[in-house]
């Protein structure tokens, strides 16, 4: 068997695709949790007149990383 039918097959490569997609759309779920942490660190040692915007956009980043998730398990 040639190992390029082994990839030709769609369903084949879907699979890999998508379960490529899902574990990496949970890592960079896990490294916006990790930064929004350590934003929450350097805030409470820092003092900044901006902080609600430097949360806001931590927060936006977590909803982005769960809409990657939803979308890498539904739509993909």
């Amino acid at each position: 068997m040639d190992i390029s039918q082994f990839f030709s097959k769609p369903g084949l490569f879907a699979f890999f695709f998508k379960s490529f997609a899902i574990v990496l759309s949970f890592i960079y779920l896990i490294y916006v949790l990790t930064v929004y942490r350590q934003t929450q660190v350097m805030l409470k040692t820092l003092i900044d007149q901006n902080e609600k915007i430097i949360l806001l956009i931590s927060a936006i980043q977590i909803a982005l990383a769960l809409i990657l998730i939803f979308l890498s398990i539904f739509v993909l």
